[in-house]
């Protein structure tokens, strides 16, 4: 081969080190870059999705911007207004929200794992929830929060002061009243004055519960159950009686009535139409108590005179049973002294017999003129 005819090879020229290592470089920082890149943009997405904000404006679309009282109700607190009637709360609070824009903002709760927000129908708060810290979210590297608790505000004055027997139960709208509300214990009644040594008397418990857009059925009953006399007073004021024993009132009336008779004519003595004799009496009353001392030696005979009397309108209620052996007993009854040429006088005696069983023998130990 000639060298004419020798085919020319062209040597290929190598990349320089510095380049390929700038290359590498520049296509490293770039790939860093995309990647910094795409987890800043996963972390502020996953940032902007755990603020709260967002949580409470899905909170209000729910359940406040179509805003149904029935539909709150049913999602609010058991604590919240839960002794208030529920037609009278829907009632109070649809004319609340017709025609008012509805709007909500935060508050400061004082508390580091939860956030509170208001809502307001124009001016008037009457709601508010809360949001909490989702602990059952592990996967976000954020804290994310949930629905908590919502309540509801009314701007109802009308409160109740109810009276009622020790151990007894308090019932407003249906509902028992927790012992919460209790604002005084061991109230002492008359009996407690009148109790023999080792016996207690009737104590009673004052609850004060308010927040009423109407006032409250209330409703008081004994622990074994049965309902209880409840007498309304000014200003709220409620007093329960204590459960009469029916049994005693079956054994026992007609004996209260005969001795409160017997003592009622004893008082007004009158030799020739009223001769009632202190033994007569006696065998109603403890000889071993001061009041049976006071009516043997009572100056009862200078009273008015009468030609004829009458007992009326004889009654014995209220029999209390305070232990085994001591209960108490009301009577009333009407003694009537006609008097010639004079008008009629008329005694309405309303005594509380105290009395106590011994061996199968009740005596009257104590009284008190109501």
């Amino acid at each position: 081969m000639t060298k004419n005819n020798a085919v020319i090879v062209k040597k290929r020229k190598k990349v320089p080190l510095f380049w390929k290592i700038f290359i590498t470089v520049v296509v490293g920082v770039l790939l860093l870059i995309h990647i910094v890149l795409f987890w800043i943009n996963g972390f502020l997405k996953d940032f902007e999705a755990a603020q709260p904000k967002h949580v409470a404006e899905e909170v209000f679309k729910t359940y406040f911007s179509d805003f149904s009282a029935s539909r709150y109700l049913d999602i609010c607190e058991d604590s919240t207004a839960k002794y208030e009637l529920r037609e009278n709360l829907i009632t109070y609070l649809d004319a609340l929200t017709k025609d008012e824009k509805i709007t909500y903002y935060s508050v400061s709760t004082g508390m580091d794992d939860g956030l509170q927000y208001v809502v307001r129908a124009g001016d008037t708060k009457f709601a508010s929830f809360t949001l909490e810290k989702d602990i059952g979210d592990k996967e976000s590297r954020f804290t994310r929060y949930k629905p908590g608790r919502f309540a509801l505000y009314t701007d109802a004055k009308t409160k109740v002061d109810v009276e009622i027997p020790t151990g007894y139960t308090l019932y407003l709208n249906g509902v028992e009243v927790s012992h919460e509300y209790i604002i005084q214990e061991g109230i002492e009644t008359p009996s407690c004055a009148h109790m023999p040594q080792d016996v207690a008397g009737t104590t009673l418990e004052k609850y004060k519960v308010a927040g009423f857009i109407q006032p409250p059925a209330v409703e008081v009953y004994s622990p074994n159950g049965q309902k209880a006399l409840v007498e309304e007073g000014n200003n709220g004021a409620y007093k329960a009686s204590v459960v009469a024993d029916p049994q005693l009132a079956d054994q026992y009336s007609s004996w209260f009535i005969e001795a409160a008779t017997k003592y009622a004519i004893y008082m007004q003595y009158d030799s020739k139409v009223a001769a009632m004799r202190f033994g007569s009496v006696a065998p109603y009353f403890d000889p071993d108590s001061k009041l049976y001392e006071d009516i043997r030696t009572v100056e009862n005979g200078f009273v008015i005179e009468y030609e004829r009397y009458e007992i009326k309108d004889e009654k014995a209620s209220d029999f209390i049973r305070y232990d085994e052996n001591t209960f108490s007993c009301r009577v009333t009854l009407t003694h009537i002294l006609y008097r010639r040429g004079m008008d009629d006088y008329i005694d309405h005696i309303d005594i509380t017999f105290y009395a106590r069983q011994n061996d199968g023998v009740i005596l009257i130990y104590d009284m008190d003129n109501n």
